[in-house]
């Protein structure tokens, strides 16, 4: 046995006391030094540039990355990206005012087309050339081949940035097993503290499983494991297009036109700006209750309509709302809560066509001569009488808020541009009553298609002067499928000119009925009833039923053999012979009217016309057919004279 005394035993224990200390202060030491060595690589990331200096270089390498996909287009800072670009240059220059965290990644995300890509690239390309770091870049789709082709360890803590995370491939087939490669880039990357870069469509909620409404699990992606340390290896920005004021915290949102966005929304402003481009939506009333419903709690709510007239007629929640508020400019409704700013020509400068005068191009222009450029705005006056009448009448709804009456297109129908003009104020007994011959033609197809009659009367004073007057039917199958004009379609069942039935058959019926008044009337010649010559059955079987012989109905040749009567129509509305009555269908069934030429004539077909309707106006040249035949009334009476 070894005897140690006291003195041995106290050394021994100093000793052992200096080694721990020594191997504690050691290991302390190292540690700052890799602390020390962590922060100036950090710091790397960082430099000192001024403002000017970043956005320069953000937006030339921006419209290089637009050039290099064949597209010249300048790069702008607007709403959209400010607060992101923002970001961005604090991020740069490591300022503590930045609101990410200026040592992790960025996962930029946003909707597909609003600019992701391009930012994030031309950013971290000026973080190249700055701060001479390398920073792999793939596509999320091309993640797995990079993979493959580097490993995932030489990929594990370089500078990595992918574009469209969420369009890769998760799972491999290797072999027989499968593999998820992706997940243990991310997994890798997180312990080896490599710097990430992505761009992405989807939230990381998104990225880490696929739900349905409720909020149950339908397919796991990523999981909550890589989910949470995406969180943590990068700063989330989205682009939320949100304002934010700097010393209220107060915050302007933008959110997309739909009760989905819009739903729930508890705003106390909410501001709708270009109404009329929500014109021809057919849920565009309720979308807005849905976000102002919120204002009702809120005593300091206010409600901004702001817009430009629209370059087509208006029409529904745009014509609803300009109705509504002229009335209240000129007191026809009392709302104390409501104040229009209306800036338009007075109606008697609209009739007489002063508007045109560049001299009073001032009048709906509260900003003439500040923000408003005099010099530019005649010169684009000037501009678009070179490019012809549909370019004018754009320039006078844009720049002079002069509402259109009808969209002339180009290739349309010469009577067209008579048309408006002519228009007057009358109903089907005023025609009946001051015709002393009447014809009626008849247009239409399937259930998804317009029915329309058109009525001409011969004055019984003036032979040479007719009259005419419409009406159609539409079942609500067609305001399904072409959803487009459904609102249209509302706006004119409303005004009277177009019956939206729900029964089959109860279109024909009611034709048959109005046919059969004018009939009784003994002003209809013996064939006064003008079809489609390929028919249409039910029609026929209507007029039947409703008492009318059917050796007073003729089948009219369509196509290029309408053209004539499409002439005739023309003239007479260029001479003031024919005097249609204004109704809104018409109107807009006129303006739709295009054709091409077949030989010498211009045939006007539904063919040519597209989409628009133009059902009234084949049905008006079918009357117009017979009615140019100078046919006499069955029922008329002839005077005997004595000279």
């Amino acid at each position: 046995m070894i005897k140690m005394n006291q003195t041995q035993t106290l050394t021994d224990a100093t000793r052992m006391t200096s080694e721990l200390n020594t191997t504690v202060e050691d290991y302390i030491r190292r540690c700052n030094e890799n602390i020390n060595n962590s922060a100036n690589e950090l710091k790397e990331w960082h430099r000192p540039v001024s403002k000017a200096q970043f956005w320069a270089m953000l937006k030339s390498g921006a419209e290089k990355i637009f050039l290099e996909r064949g597209v010249k287009r300048e790069f702008v800072c607007d709403d959209n990206n400010r607060h992101v670009i923002e970001q961005m240059y604090l991020y740069l220059i490591g300022s503590e005012a930045c609101e990410w965290n200026i040592n992790k990644g960025i996962y930029l995300m946003g909707k597909v087309g609003c600019g992701k890509s391009v930012l994030l690239t031309s950013f971290l390309n000026m973080l190249e050339i700055l701060t001479r770091h390398i920073i792999i870049k793939c596509h999320a789709k091309t993640l797995d081949e990079l993979i493959d082709d580097k490993g995932l360890d030489a990929l594990s803590s370089r500078p990595l940035m992918i574009d469209e995370l969420g369009r890769e491939n998760i799972e491999q087939n290797n072999f027989g097993k499968k593999i998820r490669p992706v997940i243990d880039l991310f997994s890798l990357r997180y312990e080896r503290g490599g710097r990430t870069f992505v761009t992405s469509n989807f939230t990381l909620d998104t990225l880490e499983s696929k739900k349905d409404a409720s909020g149950k699990v339908l397919e796991n992606r990523y999981g909550n494991f890589i989910r949470t340390r995406m969180d943590e290896m990068m700063n989330i920005s989205a682009h939320t297009k949100t304002i934010t004021h700097i010393g209220t915290n107060a915050t302007l949102k933008v959110v997309a036109a739909d009760d989905k966005s819009t739903g729930g929304k508890k705003a106390s402003w909410v501001l709708v700006d270009e109404l009329h481009l929500f014109q021809t939506m057919s849920d565009a009333a309720s979308m807005f209750r849905e976000a102002t419903g919120g204002l009702a709690s809120r005593t300091e709510g206010c409600l901004l309509w702001l817009s430009t007239q629209s370059k087509e007629p208006p029409c529904g929640v745009f014509k609803s709302k300009l109705d509504y508020a002229r009335d209240v400019r000129d007191g026809k409704i009392v709302n104390k809560k409501f104040l229009p700013l209306i800036y338009e020509f007075p109606q008697s400068m609209i009739d007489s066509e002063e508007y045109k005068d560049p001299e009073n191009f001032h009048i709906p222009n509260p900003n003439y001569g500040t923000s408003v450029d005099i010099e530019q705005l005649n010169d684009d006056y000037n501009q678009s009488k070179y490019a012809g009448e549909d370019d004018v009448k754009d320039f006078f709804a844009k720049r002079l808020n002069v509402q259109i009456g009808m969209n002339l297109r180009a290739n349309r129908w010469a009577g067209a541009d008579f048309w408006e003009a002519k228009e007057r104020t009358f109903n089907l007994d005023h025609l009946i009553e001051n015709s002393e011959c009447i014809t009626i033609g008849f247009d239409g197809g399937g259930l998804d298609d317009l029915f329309s009659m058109y009525v001409i009367g011969r004055d019984k004073y003036y032979r040479s002067l007719w009259r005419g007057w419409s009406r159609s039917w539409l079942h609500p199958i067609a305001m399904e499928r072409r959803k487009s004009s459904k609102q249209l379609m509302e706006d004119f069942a409303k005004q009277g000119n177009l019956i939206i039935v729900e029964n089959i058959g109860e279109d024909v019926s009611q034709a048959g009925e109005i046919a059969k008044h004018i009939f009784d009337t003994g002003k209809m010649p013996e064939q006064g009833f003008g079809l489609d010559q390929l028919g249409m059955p039910s029609l026929l079987d209507g007029l039947l039923a409703a008492g009318i012989p059917q050796d007073s109905m003729v089948a009219v040749p369509q196509g290029y053999k309408l053209s004539g009567y499409a002439t005739t129509a023309e003239r007479k509305l260029a001479d003031g012979t024919f005097i249609p009555a204004e109704q809104g269908l018409v109107k807009w069934a006129v303006s739709n009217a295009k054709g091409k030429m077949s030989g010498n004539a211009l045939m006007i077909t539904k063919q040519e016309s597209g989409k628009g309707k133009i059902d009234p106006v084949i049905a008006m040249f079918n009357a117009i057919a017979l009615m140019s035949t100078n046919p006499e009334p069955v029922g008329g009476s002839y005077g005997v004279y004595f000279v």
